[in-house]
């Protein structure tokens, strides 16, 4: 990262159980999609940027299967 002069990396398209998922603080991966494939039962997220590069988080719940 550093030799291309990235500080971040923003991934998706891989399911992650919370929603989203921090690695070293320079690696997120957000996911997008509640209970993939109606049997993971994981949560999903919406990533906002600042123009300040404040990144926030906002989680949308899978359902429960129950309801």
């Amino acid at each position: 990262m550093q030799d291309n002069g990235v500080t971040m990396i923003i991934r998706s398209h891989e399911p992650v159980m919370e929603g989203f998922e921090k690695m070293n603080n320079n690696i997120i991966t957000i996911f997008s999609n509640t209970n993939y494939g109606g049997i993971c039962g994981n949560n999903a997220c919406i990533l906002s940027i600042s123009k300040m590069r404040e990144i926030t988080t906002k989680l949308i719940y899978a359902k429960d299967s129950n309801s």
